[in-house]
């Protein structure tokens, strides 16, 4: 996936904040597809597994202060009067799919989305 997932990390992001709830269908979908292999390098650290990083795109999503970084010319308060709020299902959904994926096997217990970022 390598090159590839950086392009798909960004556009995920922001499709949450376009329709949350298609966004997490996409995210499961991408995270189950065992035909997505291979790692992602991270400078000193372990690599991380490909379908693993597509999950640092729900980074923010429950943060006020935190939107996409994409483009980095972006605004987001000026250029667009919105708000963003989670939907409890929607993130259940994504609590469900860390679990299910087996990735939540090193986080605490009480972990948070911010937990799985890269």
């Amino acid at each position: 996936m390598g090159f590839r997932s950086l392009r798909v990390n960004p556009t995920l992001e922001h499709a949450f904040y376009a329709d949350q709830y298609a966004a997490v269908e996409l995210l499961e979908s991408l995270v189950r597809d065992e035909s997505i292999d291979g790692t992602f390098s991270r400078p000193a650290r372990e690599d991380m597994p490909s379908r693993r990083y597509l999950l640092d795109c729900v980074y923010g999503l429950q943060m006020d202060e935190y939107w996409p970084g994409m483009p980095r010319y972006y605004d987001w308060h000026e250029e667009f009067d919105d708000t963003f709020e989670l939907d409890d299902t929607v993130e259940q959904r994504i609590r469900d799919l860390v679990e299910e994926a087996g990735f939540d096997a090193t986080l605490s217990n009480d972990w948070t989305f911010r937990d799985l970022s890269i």
